[in-house]
């Protein structure tokens, strides 16, 4: 049972490190939200955000009332966020800028809460609205949004959200009001602007608007829609927002939300303490006091950018037979029903392992193999940004034992050790600079022509500038072979394709620069590789490539809704995208190919069907939620097909659950929809 705010704080304050990392972990997506929906977009939120978290931290032994401790949190996210826009509003001022409500002249789009809100929620319409709605607002309303917001979505007592304006509880009441009946406007604003199609009218009204929401523009067409029969009547009846948002869970952070930089604040003003116990909460790599001498995270097998060699042996190639070639059909197939949905307990994991995320596996001859992002130890502590792990039990009715410490290797005595590993060039940078590297992997794949598996990851940098924020700072995404025969591991280099760069320069390895990668899902048709990526809330595109010519980028071609191109950026979406990725395969007795995904800011576990990787694909359907991870939602929500049974029908899934770091699983079966 969750121990109450009372006693972790009264334990944080007599020194309990666990406790300072419960409550870190607990208000971490409160505060975000909070920032998040009360920002302008010129202001950067995981920043705001950081100091907030290292003020809570921090500051929490001088708590003295703890039954206040939430609204506490929120006044010190709500004072961050004012000081950041004054110095926002001074820094315009200085820069001599007259911007109507303190917007740039070209607004940084993914810097934009907003719409990163949009595309990691499942929104419906309504919500959707409200969520485009709060751009319009002044900034003192959309401060009070972002408190009665978590109001309506029972994360704050009105008496909390009075206590956070400084206010009593009447006055906060006339404030909600007042920003309630803007935000209607907004509304009306926003399903005007919307409409399809459109009120000529309006187009001539808005013809020297640059397209972003201010109060100026706000109010010349919120009178057009009033004037205008046509707008007025697309703007009747609008559903209560509070009903809406009620039993909306907190949007958290990114996905693995972690941001080294926070830890190392947090040792700076308060010492190492309050700093692990934030590390231990956000993820922050192997860091050291100033004057301690570095200690590298043991690895696999030295760096290496050259592409991989040929397996060493034929033990390097699976015994099992390739499978048939699964096939592709021109339409929807028929949506399945879910006839069970049953938890399954916690995957097994090696005696060493305390915690670690993603978990996405693959067959490989008599064996499943499965790769993870960060990696927490124990007995001692340490830290992965990567690890693996493999099993030769493909029956996963009585449960998963991941005991192994080795993506090869089948052996419970050895811990995990991080698989993808620092080049020369990044361990450089790193001992000249504060920052650190890290890698964390997505899809795997076998491809045992080759004797190997191939591991997609995300590099990325953490720790200090310029890689602070929730998650760090993403650099690329590349693909690592693990060679199943000698266990050693290489980051592919990508060639003829465009040059990516990273903090020590120009890193050969990157195969697509941050943001435009293809590493949410990966599956083998025959000899060739199909890999989902670039992911928003419209869905996820969709390239190609020979497994034998994977590192040409050449070779790569991408799915433009009618065929395939060589251009990325003329790629058009596909399937959904889900936290942290999702799986795509073949169930034989659905004919169907399957999507299984958890959308972000959400417990439900979610699947649509596809006639062919390309399309056409269903919309989504809702299996069945899943216990919350705590205040967070869980994440990385994966199907292992290698321990399917009934040719299908019964898929094993896993998913994150942040509260208790356990790779939960559940069990699935399917009963054929009727066509």
């Amino acid at each position: 049972m969750a121990q109450s705010d009372e006693v972790l704080v009264a334990a944080a304050r007599d020194g309990d490190r666990a406790a300072v990392e419960a409550l870190a972990a607990r208000y971490l997506p409160l505060v975000y939200s909070v920032v998040g929906r009360g920002a302008d977009r010129d202001l950067d939120v995981d920043d705001i955000v950081q100091d907030a978290m290292v003020r809570v931290v921090t500051g929490v032994s001088t708590v003295r009332h703890a039954g206040r401790f939430r609204s506490w949190v929120v006044t010190i996210a709500l004072r961050q966020l004012a000081d950041a826009r004054a110095e926002a509003r001074r820094a315009r001022l200085t820069r001599g800028e007259d911007q109507p409500d303190g917007l740039p002249d070209t607004a940084d789009p993914s810097a934009d809460f907003v719409g990163l809100a949009v595309l990691r929620q499942v929104l419906d319409v309504e919500q959707r609205g409200i969520a485009e709605a709060a751009r319009w607002l002044d900034p003192a309303h959309r401060t009070v949004l972002s408190l009665w917001w978590l109001e309506a979505g029972g994360h704050l007592a009105r008496a909390e959200v009075a206590d956070a304006l400084d206010l009593p509880a009447a006055h906060a009441g006339v404030r909600v009001q007042r920003m309630r009946e803007q935000l209607d406007v907004a509304r009306s604003v926003v399903r005007a602007l919307d409409a399809s199609p459109g009120c000529p009218a309006l187009r001539e009204v808005v013809a020297g608007w640059d397209g972003e929401p201010d109060p100026l523009w706000r109010k010349r067409i919120a009178r057009h829609v009033r004037d205008c029969p046509q707008c007025t009547e697309r703007s009747r009846r609008l559903p209560a927002a509070e009903g809406l948002l009620a039993g909306l869970p907190l949007l958290a952070p990114p996905p693995k939300a972690a941001a080294g930089g926070w830890a190392l604040k947090a040792f700076a003003l308060a010492g190492g303490a309050a700093a692990l116990a934030l590390a231990l909460v956000i993820g922050v790599t192997v860091w050291r006091q100033p004057d301690e001498p570095r200690r590298e995270v043991p690895a696999a097998r030295p760096p290496a950018t050259a592409q991989a060699p040929a397996p060493s042996s034929p033990a390097a190639s699976p015994a099992a037979p390739s499978p048939s070639v699964p096939p592709f059909f021109a339409t929807v197939p028929a949506v399945p029903e879910v006839a069970e949905f049953a938890p399954a307990g916690a995957v097994r994991q090696q005696q060493r392992v305390a915690g670690r995320d993603n978990g996405q596996s693959t067959r490989y001859g008599d064996r499943s193999v499965w790769i993870f992002d960060d990696t927490t130890l124990k007995d001692p502590f340490g830290f992965l940004s990567n690890s693996g792990a493999a099993t030769k039990d493909l029956d996963a009715s009585d449960g998963i034992d991941l005991t192994s410490g080795s993506p090869v290797a089948v052996d419970a005595s050895k811990p995990p050790v991080e698989l993808i590993v620092r080049s020369g060039a990044e361990l450089e940078y790193e001992r000249t600079h504060p920052a650190r590297f890290a890698f964390w992997p997505g899809p795997v794949v076998a491809d045992p022509a080759r004797g190997r598996i191939l591991v997609f990851y995300g590099k990325l940098c953490r720790a200090a500038d310029p890689c602070t924020g929730p998650i760090g700072k993403g650099l690329g995404t590349g693909i690592a072979a693990i060679d199943m025969g000698t266990g050693a591991v290489t980051r592919l280099t990508a060639v003829n394709g465009p040059a990516v760069t990273s903090l020590e320069g120009t890193d050969p390895t990157m195969f697509f620069p941050d943001g435009a990668g293809f590493s949410s899902a990966a599956v083998t048709v025959g000899d060739v590789l199909y890999a989902y990526g670039v992911c928003t809330y419209q869905g996820c595109k969709l390239g190609k490539v020979g497994l034998a010519d994977v590192t040409d980028r050449r070779k790569w071609t991408f799915w433009t809704g009618g065929g395939w191109t060589a251009d990325p950026a003329a790629g058009a979406f596909t399937i959904a995208a889900g936290a942290a990725g999702q799986t795509v395969l073949y169930a034989p007795a659905l004919k169907a190919w399957i999507n299984t995904f958890m959308p972000n800011g959400s417990n439900d576990v979610m699947f649509q069907v596809g006639g062919a990787l390309f399309g056409p694909w269903s919309k989504p359907v809702k299996a069945a939620p899943v216990p919350a991870g705590g205040d967070a939602a869980n994440y990385a929500l994966f199907a292992h097909p290698e321990y399917a049974r009934q040719d299908g029908l019964v898929q094993y899934l896993t998913y994150f659950n942040p509260a208790s770091g356990e790779q939960r699983i559940a069990r699935i079966r399917f009963q054929p929809g009727r066509t």
